[in-house]
C-alpha cells in the first residue's frame, strides 16, 4: 500500500511517501531535478517484501525550500536525521544519480545502515556526463499556460534524447510542477539545482568519502546510451570501485533515467539478492 505523509521537525517538512513491507526497511534517495515518484517502479516491485520509503529531498516536491548554500553534505545530513527522527534501524539506502552520491556521503558518516545501492551515480562527474543530462534541466527555469503544455514540452526534450515517455516520467513530471498566477512551473528554483549540481563536482571525494564506508555496497551501472553513450561508463566509476572495500556491481541494459523510471525487475532481483546476502546479524528490525 502506498502513502504519503509529511514529516516536521527542526521548522522542517519533508514529505515522505511509503510502500509498506517486511524488514528491512529501504529508504530511497531521488535524482538532481526529481522527486520521491521516482521511486514508484522500483517500489512496487520491492514492496510488500520490504517497506519502502523515499522523500522529496529539500527544494524538490513538497518538502521545505532549500538553502541558497544547497549541497549534497546538507542534503546527507538531512537524510540522516530523517533516518533517525523516524527511528528506522539499520535501513538499506538506495540512491538514484545524485542520490547515490548523498547515499554515499550518509553511509561513510553513518554506521547505523544495513547496506547501500548506488544506481548510476557516484561515479566521475565531468563535463561530459553533465552534457548528456543538462537537455532534462531544460524547463526548470520556464513557466508554461497548462501543465499539457509544460508535460508536451518535457515529452519533446526526452524523445530528443532518445528516451520513451511513459507513466513513471508524466507522473513525476506533473508531481513536480505548481501553478503562479496562472503559469505551471518546476516547484523548486534551478538555482538550488545548479548549487547542487556544482556540489557535487567540488564535495565528493572519492577517496575521502568511498574508503569510509563500512557497509555493503551494489553499484548499478546504467549501460544504456542517451545520445549516443550512457551518462556513466564503467570507467567513470573506475575510483568508486577502487576505493569502496565492499562493492559488487550489477550493470544493467537500461539508461540512466529508465533504470528508476521505468519497470526493472531484474534490477528488484539483484536488489533482494544482495539483501539476502547481507547477514542476518545486520538487520536489526527497523519498526
Amino acid at each position: 500500500m502506498y502513502t504519503t505523509y509529511d514529516h516536521e521537525w527542526k521548522g522542517l517538512t519533508f514529505r515522505i511517501a511509503e510502500w509498506t513491507g517486511g524488514s528491512p526497511t529501504i529508504v530511497g534517495i531521488h535524482g538532481l531535478a526529481g522527486n520521491h515518484k521516482h521511486f514508484t517502479a522500483l517500489a512496487n516491485e520491492l514492496s510488500p517484501e520490504y517497506r519502502v520509503l523515499a522523500y522529496d529531498v529539500r527544494g524538490r516536491g513538497n518538502s521545505s525550500r532549500a538553502e541558497q548554500d544547497s549541497s549534497i553534505l546538507l542534503h546527507a545530513e538531512d537524510t540522516i536525521e530523517l533516518i533517525e527522527s523516524l527511528g528506522i534501524k539499520s535501513p538499506i539506502l538506495i540512491g538514484h544519480s545524485m542520490g547515490a552520491f548523498i547515499a554515499a556521503i550518509v553511509a561513510s558518516k553513518y554506521k547505523n545502515l544495513a547496506g547501500v545501492v548506488l544506481v548510476d551515480g557516484a561515479g566521475l562527474l565531468t563535463s561530459k556526463e553533465i552534457e548528456i543530462v543538462k537537455p532534462a534541466l531544460d524547463r526548470l527555469g520556464k513557466s508554461f499556460p497548462s501543465k499539457e503544455a509544460y508535460i508536451h514540452h518535457s515529452q519533446n526534450i526526452y524523445h530528443a534524447m532518445g528516451l520513451e515517455w511513459n507513466e513513471y516520467f508524466e507522473e513525476g513530471i506533473l508531481y513536480g510542477v505548481e501553478e503562479v498566477d496562472g503559469q505551471v512551473r518546476f516547484k523548486g528554483e534551478p538555482e538550488v539545482i545548479m548549487k547542487d549540481l556544482e556540489s557535487i563536482e567540488r564535495d565528493f571525494d572519492h577517496k575521502q568519502i568511498c574508503s569510509s564506508i563500512a557497509c555493503p555496497v551494489l553499484l548499478v551501472i546504467a549501460n544504456g546510451k542517451i545520445g549516443g553513450s550512457p551518462v556513466y561508463t564503467e570507467e567513470s566509476y573506475s575510483k568508486t570501485k577502487e576505493y569502496t572495500a565492499n562493492l559488487q556491481s550489477y550493470l544493467s541494459d537500461a539508461n540512466h533515467y529508465s533504470i528508476l523510471l521505468d519497470r526493472q525487475p531484474d534490477l528488484a532481483h539483484r536488489i533482494k539478492q544482495f539483501i539476502a546476502e547481507i547477514s542476518e546479524s545486520d538487520l536489526k528490525g527497523d519498526h
